[in-house]
């Protein structure tokens, strides 16, 4: 040990400073406020998920079916749909 250094005694347990204080008055909670993005995405998920589903609808409705010919000159219906 240094000359300059002294061994102290820690104080006594009246002696310790006490831990310093929150502030007197507390702030306010704030507000809920609901908030519109959540469902405003839920709403534009939904819109993009029914006009696709619009999309392949149409689709599958305009499609014609496919035509063959047999060799007796008859036509013959085929169904494409699987």
């Amino acid at each position: 040990m240094d000359a300059n250094q002294t061994i102290t005694t820690p104080p006594k347990l009246s002696e310790t400073p006490e831990l310093p204080h929150g502030p007197e008055k507390l702030l306010p909670a704030p507000t809920y406020r609901g908030s519109l993005g959540a469902a405003f995405g839920i709403v534009v998920i939904l819109i993009i998920v029914i006009i696709g589903a619009l999309y392949f609808w149409g689709a599958k409705l305009t499609e014609v079916p496919e035509v063959e010919h047999d060799m007796t000159g008859g036509t013959v219906m085929t169904d494409t749909a699987k």
